[in-house]
């Protein structure tokens, strides 16, 4: 079976992905060891702008200087894309009150059968009481 590794180059820099043969990444540690030249079967978090390893773990291979030219040109979302956006948070906004709602629902809907069992409860209890109250007058104790 074949797996997804990464190669980098010889300063540790992410090159590619490949594919490796997983019975040789078994014999190995297969979290964070080197394979052969060149080989990381760790995988790279996401965020990177351009992943390097450092002998232990992926790190950021460019400076906050690189970072941020590569950000100026990024092209900003349009007003359309926005809105779609917001529409998509709104939506997900307003399915979460849905799901509170109903659990609300039937919370109250439990509650109003736990208060009728009661009711029923003291009604029986009540008659009971009155049973009592009448053999006791009548000296039937």
């Amino acid at each position: 079976m074949l797996i997804q590794v990464n190669k980098i180059s010889q300063d540790g820099v992410f090159l590619e992905p490949v594919l490796f043969d997983a019975e040789q990444v078994r014999q190995h540690d297969s979290r964070q060891i080197s394979l052969g030249d060149n080989i990381i079967t760790a995988q790279i978090p996401e965020g990177f702008f351009q992943p390097k390893w450092n002998g232990d773990q992926w790190v950021e291979g460019l400076t906050q200087q690189e970072i941020d030219t590569i950000k100026s040109k990024l092209v900003p979302p349009t007003e359309l894309e926005i809105i779609g956006q917001q529409m998509v948070e709104k939506e997900l906004h307003f399915m979460r009150l849905q799901t509170d709602n109903e659990v609300l629902g039937q919370q109250l809907a439990k509650k109003d059968l736990e208060i009728i069992q009661l009711q029923d409860d003291n009604h029986v209890l009540g008659q009971s009481i009155t049973g009592l109250e009448q053999r006791l007058s009548q000296g039937g104790l």
